[in-house]
């Protein structure tokens, strides 16, 4: 039920101003990055933005409700470039090295770009 109401919140990914998406990946370019984490994903509107623009993404939540939505959009996808190497993993922020497994050479960037540190300790 939340996942349905975060959808409705946040608006589909196209609805994300230009802006925002050209900032981002601009930032990352410019640092060289190419795999990336996105902690807290949601239902992965950023990671699937940032797969869309090349980039390798691994996505983690610890709310399965949530990742449906980014394993749906990732199945329906999974044609298109890069899909089929994106990574969805169920995943606590609190605990991440335990929960999901590092890629050789790490992360170039972590991001969190939703709200989700306003709930870290609830």
């Amino acid at each position: 039920k939340a996942a349905k109401v975060w959808e409705v919140y946040k608006g589909e990914k196209n609805d994300r101003t230009n802006h925002y998406r050209e900032f981002l990946v601009q930032l990352l370019r410019t640092h060289n990055c190419h795999q990336i984490l996105d902690v807290d994903c949601g239902t992965g509107i950023d990671s699937i933005m940032h797969v869309e623009e090349g980039f390798k993404m691994m996505s983690a939540d610890a709310s399965d409700k949530m990742l449906k939505y980014a394993i749906r959009e990732r199945w329906i996808r999974r044609n298109e470039t890069g899909f089929d190497k994106l990574v969805i993993e169920e995943a606590n922020c609190l605990t991440l090295p335990e929960d999901i497994h590092k890629p050789n050479g790490g992360y170039d960037a972590v991001i969190c770009s939703g709200n989700s540190f306003a709930h870290l300790f609830d």
